[in-house]
């Protein structure tokens, strides 16, 4: 497989003196799995015995073992993110017959944020309450910066993965920046 260029090499790196870093989480793979109405406990099961050691998160929520991401953004909807391999091991698993596992690697691109500023600067750019108290580490949602379709996951107090499109990702990370400096 060819590897995949950072989406965000024309950026300049965010400077040692700032209270966040904007930086592209590398994933082996990125995978869209949406499993059927009649389905959902089978496909559930397979997610357990694969790559969870517990339930699957419920809607609006991540789990992370051993690297790997799963994250429940609908009922049924799985965005994961983890080893090369996870493709095949989930379609091996997964007839279509149970679910779709699309592989979105080439056409995703993850953006993390960390560092005692990152929900700040974030939350001048969403319309979503990022406090603590409401969006506790393990929490997802779908929302928009600047007209463009981001998945929110708070990985831990001070850490965010931006789950976007690939040709929006510079965009997004140029208006996040902006952003930081309007808010310093």
């Amino acid at each position: 497989m060819a590897e995949r260029a950072s989406a965000l090499t024309h950026l300049p790196p965010s400077g040692a003196e700032s209270y966040f870093a904007l930086s592209e989480a590398r994933y082996g793979s990125i995978l869209q799995v949406q499993a059927w109405p009649e389905t959902l406990k089978t496909v559930q099961a397979v997610l357990i015995s694969e790559l969870l050691d517990e339930e699957t998160p419920p809607p609006g929520s991540a789990i992370i073992r051993s690297g790997t991401v799963v994250a429940t953004i609908a009922p049924g909807r799985f965005m994961m993110a983890g080893p090369a391999n996870l493709a095949v091991r989930l379609e091996s698993a997964l007839p279509a017959s149970d679910a779709a596992v699309t592989d979105v690697s080439h056409g995703r691109v993850v953006l993390k944020l960390e560092g005692e500023a990152a929900e700040s600067v974030l939350q001048g750019c969403v319309m979503i309450d990022l406090g603590k108290r409401v969006f506790p580490p393990g929490r997802v949602a779908q929302t928009a910066i600047h007209h463009i379709d981001v998945l929110v996951h708070r990985v831990d107090e001070s850490h965010f993965e931006l789950w976007v499109l690939r040709s929006f990702a510079e965009s997004l990370a140029e208006w996040i920046l902006d952003a930081s400096q309007a808010s310093s």
